[in-house]
């Protein structure tokens, strides 16, 4: 379970961002969720066991040299984390996430998180994913808006019709899955664009004014932050700080001079 906050940008009649905001997730929404996975699974399950061609949703392994580095800054946090040189059962993270849901760095160990997982892409072979700790996984539930989710449809519907594809047919589906997730790729990095195209703008019209922000990442020049009521990233340049010798510390969690001090999780006004 874990929770990004999603943002919601609301346009004047000129399409001018007015306000940003977070989208309230409500216990219906997350009942939905549940819904889908099991529909998710199920149909993939089916076809599994058909033995047919199909296009599943996997998730490899996290990096554990990631996860080994956010370990590393919850243990300096007063945070007891257990990790093994291999990549730990999706149970260990949960069981992470239980521990820190009251915890100041909860939103930075799920930003960390997510930044050591794989990302889930669509392929013939099924691996399993790693993610949902399911063994079988696919995209079913919204044919209208997702082309490998129609390419299931399809497949499920030949299934259950008896007439599976072909073996010449079952070729094909490596370069579906292939195109699918470049295609899904493309489109996330669109949508990703036009928001942050509207962030910029939006702050364009507020220099000046002040924010609460928490410390997501530290570099060698600055340290890049996300602002709590809007949940828009940004980087803070060394040179815009007070005046001091910095480098940084504590296994690149935090930069640091004589006077002054930054560290990841530290909340701050930008």
């Amino acid at each position: 379970s874990l929770d990004t906050d999603e943002i919601k940008i609301e346009l004047d009649a000129r399409g001018n961002p007015v306000a940003i905001r977070k989208k309230v997730r409500m216990d219906t929404h997350l009942l939905v969720e549940d819904w889908m996975l099991l529909a998710n699974q199920a149909v993939a399950e089916r076809l599994s066991r058909g033995g047919v061609p199909s296009l599943f949703r996997v998730h490899g392994l996290p990096d554990m040299e990631k996860l080994s580095s956010l370990a590393l800054f919850l243990n300096a946090r007063g945070h007891q984390v257990r990790l093994g040189e291999k990549p730990p059962a999706p149970a260990v993270l949960a069981q992470l996430l239980r521990n820190v849901a009251q915890s100041p760095e909860r939103h930075l160990v799920h930003a960390g998180l997510l930044r050591a997982m794989a990302k889930a892409v669509y392929a013939t072979e099924n691996i399993g994913h790693y993610g949902l700790a399911l063994p079988c996984y696919t995209h079913f539930t919204s044919p209208i808006r997702r082309y490998p989710d129609l390419v299931v449809h399809r497949l499920l519907a030949r299934h259950l019709d008896g007439s599976p594809p072909t073996a010449r047919e079952a070729k094909d589906y490596d370069r579906i899955a292939a195109h699918c997730t470049e295609q899904e790729i493309k489109a996330m990095e669109a949508e990703r664009d036009s928001v942050r195209a509207m962030q910029v703008k939006y702050f364009a019209s507020r220099i000046g004014a002040e924010e609460r922000a928490t410390i997501t990442g530290i570099m060698d020049f600055g340290f890049f932050i996300e602002t709590e009521e809007t949940r828009t990233s940004g980087l803070v340049h060394v040179r815009t700080l007070p005046p001091d010798l910095y480098a940084v510390g504590d296994h690149g969690f935090a930069l640091a001079g004589a006077r002054h001090r930054f560290s990841m999780g530290d909340r701050v006004r930008v």
